[in-house]
C-alpha cells in the first residue's frame, strides 16, 4: 500500500532547485555541430550566364556524432541569391533545410585585392622610415649649427681668435655639410615613396568601391544516419559575371582549308577568384535563382497616340528639320530620349539593377551595380558551351578561353560592288557542320601566317548553314568603273523623257593565276505603272544572270585569265512623264543579299 507523505515548503524549494540543476547538467545540444568553424571548401566547376555565374563548391563534413547536425560554408560574397542555392550529398545524409545568414565583417575579397592592401602597408612603412630619416638628419644639422660659437662679450675672457677656434669650426662645418647632402638624397626618395603610396591607395579604393563590411555563411542542416560525414556539393548563384564569343580564323589558301578557333571572353567581378577548374558558358537563364525585373506603375500625361505625318503629294515634299525629331523636337539619334509631356517635364527610363530590362533596338541586356552587359545575340539558340582547358580567373579580371575547334574546307567567293568601291572583295564560306551554332562575335582573320584584320559575323550561324567570311580586297585584279547618264524627249509632242544611263567595266589580271568573281550593279525599280525601267540587251553584254530582278541588283559571274582583261557593258533606260518628279529613296525592304 502506497503512502502519501507532504513536504514542508522550504523542503520543496530545495527539491525544485536540485532538479533545475539536475536538468542543466544533462543539457545537449539539437545539433551536435553547433560549434563547428566556417569552411570554404573548393570552387569545382562555374556556370557564366550574361550577367551572372552558377558557382559549385564542394566541402566536407567531417566524422562525428550520429544524428542532427550541421555544415557551414563561408565566407561567400553577400550578394549570394538566396533562392538559387542547391545541395547534393551522399545518401546516408538527409538535408533538412538551408540557409543563408549574412552578418558583418571583412568582406569576401580576391586575391588582387589583398596583394593591393599588403602592397598600401609596405608603401606606408617605407615612407615612414624615409620621414624618421629625414627627420633625424634635421635634427643633426640643427645640433651642428647650435655648436657655432657666438661673438666675443662681456663674460669672454679673451677674444676669439680663428687658430684657437679652427678644429672646431671644421668639425661643425663637415656635420652640417654631411647631414646636408643627405637630407637632400632623400628628396627624391620621398617623392616616389608618397606617389607610389598615392597611386596604390586610388587602386586599392576603385577595388573596392561599393563593397560592403559584410560577408554570407551558407547553413546546411543534415541528418547523419552512421555518423561518418561525406562530401557536399554546394551549388549558388552570384551576379557579376559576363561572358561574349570571339574567334580566331587560319585560312590555309594551298589546300582550302579553314581552321576556327572558337574563345569566350570572360569577365567577372563577384568578389571571389575562381581557380583553374572546368567553366562552362551559357546563352540562357539559369534554371534557378532567375527572377523578374520589378515593374513599376506608369503614369501617361500626353496624348496617347502622336499625329500621323501628313500624306505627301507628288510635288510637295515634307518639310523637316535638320536634325531634329519632327514629332517631339529631339536629336535624331539621340540615345535613350527623354519623353517631353504634357505639361513639360521629362521624365527617364527609371535605372534597372538587376533582372532583364528592355534596351535599345538591339533587344534586351542585363544591368548589375551600373554596368551594362550586352547582349549575345543567339538568334533563339539556348547552347551551353564548355572550356576545353582550365584557366584561372581572377575577381575583376578577364580571361579568354578555347572552347570550340573546327576545320573544315571551304569555297572562294569573290565579290564586286564596282558602284561602291572599284575592288574585288575577297570571301571564303564554309559550311557550319556539328550542332553547336557560331554565335555572332569578332573574328581575327589570318591567312597563311599572316594577320589580316578583324571581320565580324554579325548574325549567329545555324548548323548546316554557311560561314561567310571577308578577307580584304584581292589586289591582283584592277577594277575601272566609267558612267555616262544622258537625256532626251520622247514622243509626239514630247509628253516622256527618257534617262539613259551607259556603265563600262573593266578587269585587269596581273596576277600569276585565274581569277573568278561575282559582279553586282542595280538599276532602279518603281511602283508606279506609268515609270519604265529596261536594260538594253542589245548594247549590254554580256548579259546578267536574269534581266527583271525584283530587288533591282544585275548579276554576272567573270573569269579573267592571268594577264587577260575582260570588259562588262551595262545600258539601261527609264522612260518617265514629263509631269512627274522622280525622289530617290533606297529600299532595304526590297534589297538582296548583302
Amino acid at each position: 500500500m502506497l503512502s502519501t507523505h507532504k513536504f514542508p515548503a522550504s523542503h520543496r524549494w530545495f527539491i525544485a532547485v536540485g532538479l533545475v540543476a539536475i536538468l542543466s547538467c544533462d543539457q545537449t545540444p539539437l545539433f551536435a555541430d553547433s560549434q563547428q568553424k566556417m569552411d570554404l571548401g573548393a570552387i569545382t566547376s562555374v556556370t557564366v550566364f550574361p550577367g551572372v555565374a552558377n558557382v559549385e563548391r564542394t566541402v566536407a563534413l567531417p566524422q562525428g556524432e550520429k544524428g542532427p547536425r550541421r555544415l557551414l560554408l563561408g565566407p561567400l560574397p553577400t550578394a549570394v541569391r538566396d533562392r538559387s542555392i542547391k545541395v547534393a550529398t551522399t545518401s546516408d545524409i538527409e538535408v533538412l533545410s538551408v540557409q543563408v545568414k549574412r552578418s558583418s565583417g571583412d568582406p569576401v575579397e580576391p586575391k588582387r585585392v589583398a596583394d593591393l592592401r599588403k602592397r598600401v602597408e609596405e608603401a606606408q612603412q617605407a615612407l615612414q622610415a624615409l620621414v624618421r630619416k629625414d627627420v633625424t638628419l634635421q635634427a643633426l644639422q640643427q645640433r651642428y649649427e647650435g655648436l657655432v660659437p657666438g661673438k666675443p662679450g662681456p663674460e669672454t675672457n679673451r677674444a676669439l681668435t680663428l687658430q684657437a677656434w679652427q678644429g672646431m669650426v671644421d668639425l661643425i662645418m663637415k656635420g652640417i655639410d654631411v647631414a646636408s647632402s643627405q637630407r637632400l638624397e632623400l628628396v627624391p626618395q620621398l617623392r616616389s615613396a608618397r606617389e607610389l603610396l598615392d597611386q596604390l591607395t586610388r587602386e586599392l579604393a576603385e577595388a573596392t568601391a561599393g563593397s560592403e563590411r559584410s560577408i554570407a555563411t551558407i547553413e546546411v542542416k543534415v541528418f547523419d544516419q552512421l555518423g561518418v560525414g561525406g562530401v557536399f556539393r554546394i551549388l549558388y548563384q552570384v551576379p557579376g559575371a559576363t561572358w561574349s564569343p570571339a574567334y580566331e580564323v587560319e585560312v590555309e589558301s594551298g589546300n582550302k582549308n579553314l581552321d576556327l578557333r572558337s574563345y569566350a571572353d570572360v569577365r567577372q567581378w563577384t568578389g571571389e577568384d575562381w581557380p583553374a577548374v572546368p567553366i562552362s558558358f551559357s546563352t540562357s537563364l539559369p534554371e534557378s535563382g532567375a527572377e523578374p525585373g520589378t515593374l513599376a506603375a506608369l503614369k501617361i500625361e500626353r496624348p496617347r497616340y502622336l499625329p500621323p505625318e501628313p500624306v505627301m503629294s507628288p510635288r510637295v515634299a515634307l518639310q523637316r528639320k535638320a536634325k531634329s525629331d519632327f514629332d517631339r523636337g529631339l536629336p535624331a539619334k539621340a540615345e535613350n530620349p527623354r519623353e517631353v509631356l504634357s505639361r513639360g517635364r521629362n521624365r527617364i527610363q527609371p535605372k534597372v539593377w538587376e533582372g532583364i530590362a528592355a534596351g535599345d533596338s538591339t533587344g534586351l541586356y542585363f544591368a548589375y551595380e551600373d554596368k551594362r552587359i550586352a547582349p549575345i545575340e543567339d538568334r533563339g539558340f539556348l547552347s551551353v558551351f564548355e572550356a576545353i582547358h582550365a584557366e584561372a580567373v581572377p575577381s575583376g579580371g578577364s580571361a579568354r578561353l578555347l572552347y570550340a575547334l573546327n576545320r573544315s574546307p571551304y569555297n572562294s567567293d569573290h565579290r564586286c560592288l564596282p558602284e561602291l568601291e572599284e575592288a574585288i572583295f575577297r570571301r571564303i564560306k564554309m559550311p557550319l557542320e556539328g550542332d553547336d551554332p557560331l554565335l555572332a562575335g569578332p573574328v581575327a582573320v589570318f591567312s597563311d601566317g599572316d594577320y589580316l584584320g578583324l571581320a565580324l559575323i554579325d548574325r549567329t550561324v545555324a548548323p548546316g548553314e554557311d560561314l561567310t567570311i571577308d578577307l580584304g580586297i584581292l589586289d591582283q585584279v584592277v577594277v575601272t568603273r566609267t558612267t555616262e547618264d544622258s537625256e532626251e524627249a520622247r514622243g509626239l509632242l514630247s509628253r516622256s523623257l527618257q534617262y539613259r544611263t551607259d556603265t563600262r567595266l573593266r578587269f585587269e589580271n596581273f596576277g600569276t593565276t585565274a581569277e573568278s568573281f561575282e559582279v553586282l550593279e542595280r538599276i532602279p525599280i518603281s511602283a508606279d505603272e506609268s515609270v519604265s525601267i529596261r536594260v538594253d540587251r542589245g548594247l549590254t553584254d554580256p548579259d546578267p544572270e536574269e534581266l527583271d530582278p525584283a530587288d533591282g541588283i544585275l548579276r554576272w559571274r567573270i573569269s579573267v585569265d592571268p594577264g587577260q582583261s575582260k570588259e562588262l557593258r551595262l545600258v539601261w533606260t527609264m522612260q518617265i512623264p514629263k509631269d512627274k518628279i522622280l525622289q530617290r529613296r533606297e529600299a532595304p525592304e526590297r534589297k538582296g543579299e548583302k
